[in-house]
């Protein structure tokens, strides 16, 4: 005799599976895929992103909004003075419908540098980037990734909670380093923004109790920088800082987005 039993069970949406999300370069909707626009622009739903000799953008704009006035500048100082790190030998290594790789080199003060970015199909960019003591062992005095925003952007600060700073010119607001497991610098305006990201703290040195960031107002322009070095370090070896920066928003709203009504019950 056989004995027979059933159960009722809830079977998942298998779409994400059947259409292979995020195994092969297929752009999902409601993003597009990625357009490149002339040797070194890339237009990416709403937003061009422009690139020069680094691994940073040397232009963003969102719609006919500029959002980055000054391109992320490497500030490093090993005993002659604060001075950028000079980018050279940028090139594509691939080009696909959801993302585009970089890669170049770098020199300053001793020091030489490699990085890779990687452009993706929402607006995030990731960079790499190893220093690299060129000969023996160097001091290094400060460290610092220095970017500027037009005002009307950065009205609002996301660190992701929310801080309350008031972007007056002659104000400048400091801020330390806070939860790191989900840490960033998203300053934004009322719908368009840039947001920073450290993937974490590996490779900083900071004096204790000191405050690394800091946003200055001037004008209709607001000027941020994050120090990683503010306290003498010696490097020895490789060091590599990962980070990203996406102009935001980063998709558009939902056809029926009013319908939502999110709230506590």
């Amino acid at each position: 005799q056989t004995l027979r039993a059933a159960k009722r069970f809830r079977s998942p949406d298998r779409t994400p599976y059947q259409l292979r999300v995020g195994v092969d370069h297929t752009v999902p909707a409601p993003w597009t895929k990625i357009s490149r626009k002339a040797e070194y622009v890339f237009d990416i739903w709403e937003r061009e992103y422009t690139f020069g000799d680094g691994p940073f953008p040397v232009r963003i704009t969102s719609g006919n909004d500029l959002i980055l006035l000054q391109s992320p500048v490497l500030m490093l100082n090993t005993g002659s003075g604060i001075q950028p790190v000079l980018w050279r030998d940028f090139k594509i290594t691939e080009q696909h419908d959801d993302v585009v790789k970089f890669s170049g080199n770098g020199t300053t003060g001793g020091l030489k540098f490699s990085w890779e970015s990687e452009l993706y199909f929402d607006g995030a960019l990731l960079c790499r980037i190893s220093m690299i003591p060129a000969t023996k062992p160097i001091s290094i005095e400060h460290l610092s990734l220095n970017w500027i925003m037009p005002s009307q952007f950065a009205e609002k600060l996301l660190t992701p909670l929310y801080e309350n700073w008031n972007c007056r010119e002659g104000e400048s607001f400091k801020m330390a380093y806070q939860h790191p497991g989900d840490f960033i610098l998203w300053l934004l305006g009322d719908n368009k923004g840039l947001c920073w990201w450290p993937r974490s703290n590996a490779n900083w040195k900071l004096a204790p109790a000191s405050k690394p960031f800091t946003l200055k107002p001037t004008g209709k322009s607001v000027s941020v920088q994050a120090e990683f070095i503010n306290t003498v370090a010696v490097l020895t070896k490789p060091a590599v800082y990962t980070m990203a920066f996406m102009a935001t928003p980063g998709r558009p709203l939902p056809d029926k987005w009013r319908d939502f009504n999110y709230g506590w019950g």
